[in-house]
């Protein structure tokens, strides 16, 4: 991946609005679903989101990374300029966690640093990629979001456009209070809503 993957000018100027408006929008106890195609720009937008929660919001998140390797997302959190706020972006890589190992992880760092958004990269590996699977797992991490008060943000890879592909998907369309497709649109990703229990 270039170094122009790695950072936002991946990404259509109308993408930074979208983003405030998402930040203004968060709320604990819901479960937000980010997806698209592979390689449109998943981990940057998300790791972009943590980034701008930390400087407007001043507050902890947690990124658990099954798909990329700690030295590629701290390469990427460079290229963006996210470590000056590396005290409350706390990074767990790890392809082997399952979704209890994910949620006692998730709790301890709740005790000692107070996170209130937790990321997952990505909802395919975490809970298998098979429909029953993810399906299961959008309903524990709804769950999850609820129990312990905090937003979760997991991405999702998938095959086709986001919107036939989630009305194959039940669980996710009533379990997800947010679902966001990244799009592209000749040269650049783009962001769309394709629901919003909050409007």
């Amino acid at each position: 991946m270039d170094k122009e993957n790695f950072g936002m000018d991946y990404f259509a100027p109308s993408i930074f609005n979208d983003i405030d408006n998402i930040i203004k929008s968060l709320r604990v106890g819901e479960l937000i679903i980010i997806g698209s195609l592979p390689s449109l720009g998943k981990t940057s937008f998300a790791l972009f989101l943590i980034k701008e929660l930390a400087e407007k919001q001043n507050t902890d998140s947690c990124f658990f990374s099954l798909e990329f390797p700690m030295e590629l997302l701290k390469k990427r959190m460079s290229e963006m300029d996210i470590n000056k706020n590396n005290d409350l972006i706390h990074i767990i890589d790890n392809p082997h966690l399952t979704i209890m190992d994910l949620k006692n992880v998730l709790k301890n760092m709740i005790d000692e640093s107070k996170i209130k958004y937790c990321f997952i990269d990505y909802l395919n590996i975490v809970g298998g990629n098979s429909k029953q699977n993810i399906e299961e797992t959008t309903k524990v991490l709804k769950s999850f979001a609820l129990e312990l008060n905090i937003t979760i943000i997991a991405l999702m890879q998938i095959n086709s456009n986001l919107k036939p592909e989630i009305n194959l998907f039940k669980s996710i369309e009533h379990d997800a209070d947010l679902i966001i497709s990244l799009e592209k649109n000749t040269e650049k990703t783009e962001l769309v809503i394709i629901k919003n229990r909050n409007k």
